[in-house]
């Protein structure tokens, strides 16, 4: 079988397969392998660095499965097909010659490489798509999982001291410190959601917020939203916006993500907000109205009624 172009991307971004072989006695074997790559249209491959036992159980029993798991897509393959092992020839040396330029392998390193020619390939879904969760959410939930682990294991944080990533030249921060106030009630000022709104305000506002800056490259505000939450059971996201000259390069979508992958707002009961012209952006992340509207009751005043017109 040819393998599709996404499987070829899962395998070459992942770089790491979980070979399933079976010992002479019968039993099961299950090794990852780093080097996991694909050879061609038909082929994967993987070098024999450390896997005496792998190989040793291919040359008696050829078959094999190998998996390929995204585990921040939750989303991967599973490849089924019969292996061969090479010590020399051409293939062996083109081998080596590829891997030392696309990975800087030391070809002294490499007893052999195994070829495995795909018979079968099945699309892995983890079941945390099965509540109907978007790929956005499930990748924002398990890149927070991932990163609190690696906080937890390395110190520090993972997106930087202050709490920021960057993409494009662009960068943003949860460094309170840093936002420009008057670039933000500039914006909320005019908006519709909150026309005419104080600067004291939106001081008091942001102070008892989760707030997430998004910044130009040089360093100027370009965008702004803020969550106030009880970091346990509830979040309600509000105030997001991107100024007009900086729209069309994805830079919401990007504000969206980092928000909702903050480790602070994982594993809440429910997250919140409020739109007239967004829901198109937002329904991406899995937001939709209300299931039971019938019983959600809210005050509610109009900025008029707070701020005059």
């Amino acid at each position: 079988m040819r393998l599709t172009a996404d499987m070829q991307r899962v395998v070459r971004e992942q770089a790491l397969g979980f070979v399933a072989t079976v010992r002479a006695d019968g039993t099961p074997s299950l090794s990852p392998k780093g080097t996991t790559t694909v050879w061609d249209d038909e082929h994967l491959a993987f070098l024999h660095l450390h896997s005496e036992g792998t190989v040793a159980n291919l040359e008696s029993n050829p078959r094999a499965e190998v998996n390929v798991v995204d585990p921040i897509r939750r989303k991967g393959y599973r490849f089924a097909g019969r292996a061969e092992v090479m010590t020399s020839g051409p293939c062996f040396e083109e081998a080596l010659a590829r891997f030392a330029r696309e990975r800087g392998t030391d070809g002294r390193s490499v007893k052999a490489v195994v070829l495995i020619e795909v018979t079968d390939a099945q699309k892995l879904v983890s079941p945390a798509y099965d509540n109907g969760s978007t790929e956005a959410q499930i990748s924002a939930r398990f890149f927070a999982r991932h990163r609190r682990l690696y906080e937890a294991a390395f110190g520090g944080h993972a997106g930087g001291a202050s709490g920021s990533s960057r993409r494009g030249g662009y960068e943003i921060s949860t460094d309170r410190t840093r936002l420009d106030i008057d670039v933000v009630h500039d914006f909320l000022r005019r908006a519709y959601w909150s026309r005419g709104i104080p600067l004291e305000t939106v001081k008091r506002a942001i102070a008892h917020s989760l707030c997430f800056g998004l910044y130009a490259p040089g360093g100027k505000q370009v965008g702004f939203a803020r969550v106030v939450t009880d970091g346990a059971v509830i979040a309600y996201i509000g105030d997001v916006f991107v100024l007009p000259e900086h729209r069309g390069r994805g830079l919401g979508v990007w504000l969206i993500e980092s928000v909702l992958s903050h480790a602070d707002l994982q594993a809440l009961r429910r997250v919140e907000l409020a739109t007239a012209d967004a829901h198109e952006l937002y329904a991406r992340f899995g937001f939709r109205a209300f299931r039971h509207p019938e019983r959600q009751l809210v005050i509610e005043r109009s900025p008029e009624e707070l701020y005059g017109d």
